[in-house]
């Protein structure tokens, strides 16, 4: 995997070979306030329109932040709809935060994410190689 990006808040990596892009979250995520958060959300999914690519995985190990219904909102227009289905990302696969008010604020947005939106297959791992092998089988 290339090393394509790399903020105070996240790592970007690209693997050409598969057409696997894997976002790398930092827990200084959570020094951002919400308009802050959404651009940073911007910045990480608009690589993905320089790159082919089929499968996603947020790797979301260090990963805290306050998930509210609006952003929850936001996310599903702005990032999944407005990005995501236009790129044509096939999969998206999530490695659980630790924190675990994250956790259940991330899995109650990627549920609603994906009952209402099932285009792209969502799924959550505790291990990356678990997940990228379902990313790419």
């Amino acid at each position: 995997m290339e090393l394509i990006t790399e903020t105070d808040y996240y790592k970007i990596f690209y693997d050409k070979s598969k057409d696997l892009v894997e976002v790398s979250w930092d827990e200084k995520v959570l020094e951002l306030d919400e308009d802050e958060y959404k651009d940073v959300l911007y910045e990480v999914h608009n690589v993905l329109f320089d790159y082919p690519v089929k499968f996603l995985l947020h790797n979301a190990r260090d990963f805290v932040y306050p998930f509210t219904q609006e952003l929850n909102e936001w996310i599903k227009e702005h990032i999944t709809k407005d990005i995501l289905e236009k790129v044509g990302v096939k999969r998206v696969a999530y490695i659980f935060p630790q924190d675990y008010l994250t956790k259940i604020g991330l899995e109650l947005l990627v549920d609603k994410v994906q009952a209402e939106s099932p285009v792209i297959v969502r799924r959550f791992f505790s291990d990356r190689e678990e997940a990228i092998n379902w990313l790419l089988n």
